[in-house]
């Protein structure tokens, strides 16, 4: 993955993963879909890091034997994913993250930080009349700043 962020999966973040790839499982069944192996391995590859992912990144995270994946498998994951909500698109980055709250109907915006490239998702609970958006309308909330902890001191 882009900038070295492949860490090593802690057991506490592995069992939260594996629960979250269950639940987005059956949210997909709800939805007449199914979390077909390349979408699984998107979401995973999504959940197992706190920062937005790129396509062209998550491309490795289908590939098999050191190679890449094709752009148009990881494409089709990631609409099915989008469609379910499972997974977000970050305009401002072109990259794209898992949902928090997959499941609970929600709009969501994002806080992106500067230095570290972490985002945040929140969920936009009442929005003014002037800008509130129909089924059919996009709607896109992104702050970029730095987060709190790159604003701590002594980072």
């Amino acid at each position: 993955m882009a900038g070295g962020d492949r860490g090593e999966v802690s057991d506490g973040n592995a069992r939260e993963i594996g629960r979250r790839l269950i639940e987005a499982e059956a949210l997909c069944a709800t939805r007449g879909e199914r979390l077909n192996r390349p979408g699984r391995r998107v979401l995973k590859a999504l959940l197992s890091t706190n920062r937005p992912l790129k396509a062209y990144d998550l491309t490795y995270a289908l590939g098999d034997g050191g190679r890449s994946a094709a752009p148009p498998t990881v494409y089709r994951a990631l609409r099915l994913l989008m469609g379910v909500g499972l997974v977000h698109r970050i305009e401002i980055l072109n990259a794209f993250v898992a949902c928090r709250f997959a499941g609970e109907p929600h709009r969501a915006g994002f806080i992106v930080c500067e230095t570290c490239g972490a985002a945040e998702e929140v969920q936009l609970d009442v929005l003014p009349p002037q800008i509130e958006a129909g089924p059919d309308d996009r709607l896109v909330v992104e702050v970029s700043r730095r987060c709190a902890a790159c604003e701590a001191p002594g980072t």
